[in-house]
């Protein structure tokens, strides 16, 4: 019986060729986009999830409250916490402490420096608690002595060719001799917050850097792990009180006194925007990206499924009378509904094994934007098995449920004496609904990828502040000793392209570093500020406006101790309208000397201009100088005379040097993979409305053949048919106008005000949205219209 019912479905669908391929081409394209963002869904959604115990793991966060900015969660804390926590609350069973180095040279016995990516510094037990598993070495021993390094396996055959010639070796790390290299260890995979490439003992941290060992440096990142079954949240409510315990804060300071709670490590890649400093989170991602995909990939396949019940809807009148005779020939309900659900199952069976081809094809170029791997595997993957086969029966379902349960209820005489007065209405009630639900969705997609993309160009193409163009920066690792600086500069100014050169901290001007400051007044004004390493003629270079006193210079003998720059920022923030000649009490890094603001330089943004300016001030302070920028005249044959002048001062060191502007671009890559994302899925949905449009129009103006070609014999001209056919749309779609244009205006308005620096969403975006909208309706009407109203007349009368 079921295989008589799939005949029947299959002969009907060879039938109603132009239909069944416009249904197919649909829903093939609405499953094909949702199974890739589907796919890029569950990528985001499955970091981390390769540690044993995940869901018992967590990283500290404090949620400081500075002076004159506002509140902060930091993910760095101070190195005593972790083993502090394990020993106070037996809700928590183990610790890690992790220090991230982005880049590490690593000299070989034989001379040669390899710069290494991902190294960190780690207690004994990371392999335990985080799963990393050795190849090679012991994972109880491999990070307990002073100077053990564990390479991953892709790290140990880049610097030594194999693992077995990589084991034992005896390396320098940073100019530091007598590392040893006692494990090699799997691969990190893709899908993690924190990717391995080598790991160093921790105590060899501790014995490196003893400032480590303060309860008043914030360093590390670290990482809990809980018993079985424990309210985390609870436990957050106990870790001040405990704190304050280990500092010496005065009664009435303990209330600013900083938080800490506990992040669930599920929670870091997602879920962590709102921390400003974090040790590393690589490739983060963010929850409302998912969100907003997997909203976009559920209103993609509803419209593909809206295009097969409108055309079925559309198809009612014929499809009733074949239900009548059905009925008088002796079928029962059921076996009409088997009917219909057997050629819905077809249509999206087929649909889907294409969907399957196209996403095959696509996902190369889908993946390459993204910069992930993503790939389909049928086997291993349960959305690609399970997930296919209950989305196959849903959308058979969903698409089939119209003509299978609403069709099947008429009396079989009133529909064959052509009483369709009912189901024509009804039927075309519905259907006005099926199409302004997709014109309020074409609509909100148009208005919302206008609006985002007008928002993220005014972001990108904001004045920095400085000019990045033509500059490039040099990581300097180590290699900072005066001497050396001052003739790398001036072997590099001799090249008539190289326009200037200056050390600092970073390309921004400004370190990793901020600190609380304290003005030298007598009301003892306190200011958490950023701060910045810089070299005398840092701010000529990248070409930042210095508006009220002087840059540092060497014809004052005491910038180098006593003088400071400040930002416009931070002048704001205390109120100073004359900053010049204020002074503030000694910073960190020296306690003896007082410093007097001698310049003010004009905002800029040196940190993500998704968030606000911040305080900054800035030294001359050549131990903490870690990069070299450059400015050229053009970037032509340049870059190897540069090398020849780094190799000279840094012989057998590697150059390590980008452009700041593909800097710049890198930190805003994810911005622009997810606009063009957008972009593409919106046009999706506009080509399955568009298939949808199309056939149901063809199948409306069928119905009106005969009305047309009377029309037309009594000189009714093309264009007032294309009129009276189009109005009806035009209505619906300035219905759908109305009520989709404030939702989106509402859910973009709300996205747009997360961002530091916002643009208004203006009227033209209204315009284009609806425009647009209209122009892809117009055009499939007029097409329809104007082939009907050019066929023969005579044809069109006798066509029933």
């Amino acid at each position: 019986m079921l295989v008589n019912y799939f005949k029947v479905a299959f002969r009907n669908l060879l039938r109603q060729k132009e239909y069944s391929i416009i249904n197919i081409l649909g829903l093939t394209i609405g499953i094909a986009a949702f199974i890739m963002i589907m796919l890029y869904v569950q990528y985001e959604l499955g970091f981390d999830k390769n540690i044993p115990n995940n869901e018992n793991i967590y990283r500290c966060v404090e949620l400081q409250y500075p002076e004159g900015i506002d509140d902060q969660h930091v993910a760095v804390t101070m190195s005593p916490l972790g083993q502090t926590l394990v020993e106070n609350f037996p809700e928590i069973t183990d610790m890690v402490r992790l220090w991230f180095v982005w880049k590490m040279p690593i000299m070989t016995a034989k001379g040669e420096v390899i710069n290494q990516d991902f190294v960190s510094f780690a207690d004994s037990n990371v392999f335990n608690m985080f799963g990393v598993k050795l190849i090679s070495g012991d994972e109880k021993t491999a990070l307990v002595n002073p100077k053990n390094i564990v390479l991953s396996e892709r790290a140990a055959k880049k610097i030594f060719g194999s693992i077995d010639n990589a084991m034992n070796q005896i390396i320098t790390i940073f100019g530091y001799e007598g590392f040893k290299v006692s494990g090699i260890m799997e691969n990190s995979p893709k899908t993690t917050h924190f990717p391995f490439e080598a790991l160093i003992s921790m105590t060899t941290g501790e014995n490196l850097f003893p400032w480590w060992d303060s309860w008043g440096s914030n360093s590390l990142a670290t990482y809990v792990k809980l018993q079985d079954n424990v309210d985390y949240k609870k436990l957050n409510k106990k870790l001040k009180p405990f704190l304050l315990k280990y500092r010496e804060i005065p009664d009435d300071e303990q209330e600013r006194f900083f938080d800490l709670y506990l992040q669930p490590l599920k929670d870091i890649h997602l879920k962590s925007s709102h921390i400003k400093f974090q040790i590393l989170n690589f490739n983060q991602g963010n929850i409302n990206t998912v969100y907003i995909f997997s909203i976009i990939a559920l209103l993609i396949i509803i419209i593909a499924c809206v295009n097969y019940i409108n055309i079925a809807i559309a198809r009612s009148m014929k499809q009733a009378r074949e239900v009548g005779m059905r009925k008088v020939m002796g079928a029962t309900k059921r076996s009409l509904i088997y009917r219909f659900l057997s050629e819905s199952f077809i249509l999206t069976f087929i649909s889907v094994v294409l969907s399957i081809l196209l996403v095959e094809l696509l996902l190369p170029f889908f993946s390459d934007i993204l910069n992930i791997e993503l790939q389909i595997d049928l086997i291993n993957n349960w959305m690609l098995n399970i997930g296919l086969l209950v989305l196959l029966f849903i959308i058979s379902i969903m698409a089939g449920a119209y003509p299978a349960f609403y069709l099947t209820r008429f009396q079989p005489i009133k529909v064959l004496k052509g009483n369709l007065g009912e189901l024509e209405i009804k039927s075309g009630v519905m259907s006005k609904i099926l199409v302004v639900f997709q014109f309020i969705v074409s609509i909100a997609l148009i208005f919302s990828i206008i609006a985002l993309n007008k928002q993220i160009n005014f972001v990108l193409n904001k004045d920095l502040g400085y000019n990045p163009d033509n500059v490039y920066n040099i990581s300097l690792q180590n290699n900072n000793d005066s001497d050396d600086l001052k003739q790398l500069k001036e072997n590099l100014l001799q090249n008539p392209n190289i326009v200037g050169a200056a050390v600092c901290s970073n390309y921004n001007g400004v370190a990793g570093t901020q600190g609380g400051v304290m003005v030298d007044d007598t009301a003892n004004t306190a200011l958490m500020m950023r701060y910045g390493y810089v070299d005398y003629n840092f701010f000529d270079v990248m070409e930042m406006q210095i508006i009220a006193g002087r840059n540092f210079s060497k014809s004052y003998s005491l910038d180098k101790e006593n003088s400071v720059i400040i930002n416009e920022a931070t002048a704001n923030t205390l109120g100073w309208e004359n900053p010049l000649d204020k002074v503030f009490e000694p910073f960190y890094m020296d306690t003896l000397h007082k410093r007097k603001v001698i310049g003010v330089v004009k905002d800029y943004h040196y940190f993500s201009l998704r968030t606000k300016i911040e305080p900054a001030v800035y030294f001359i302070y050549p131990e903490e100088f870690r990069n070299l920028v450059v400015r050229v005249k053009n970037t032509e044959n340049i870059t190897q005379y540069i090398e020849e002048s780094w190799q000279k001062i840094f012989p057998g060191k590697p150059l390590e040097m980008n452009l700041v502007n593909e800097i710049l671009e890198k930190n805003y890559r994810g911005e622009r993979r997810m606009m063009e994302l957008f972009g593409y899925f919106t046009i999706l949905s506009l080509i399955i409305c568009s298939l949808g449009l199309y056939g149901l129009t063809s199948l409306l103006i069928q119905q009106k053949r005969k009305e047309i070609g009377i029309r037309k014999v009594l000189g009714s001209p093309v264009s007032h048919l294309v009129f009276l056919l189009a109005k009806n749309f035009l209505i619906l779609i300035i219905v759908a106008a109305a009520i989709s244009l404030p939702l989106a205006w509402y859910f973009m308005n709300d996205l747009i005000n997360g961002f530091a620096y916002r643009t208004e969403i203006s009227w033209y975006i209204y315009v284009i949205a609806l425009l647009s909208t209209l122009i892809i309706a117009m055009l499939t009407i007029i097409y329809h219209t104007y082939k009907a109203a050019n066929s023969n007349p005579i044809d069109s009368i006798k066509c029933e």
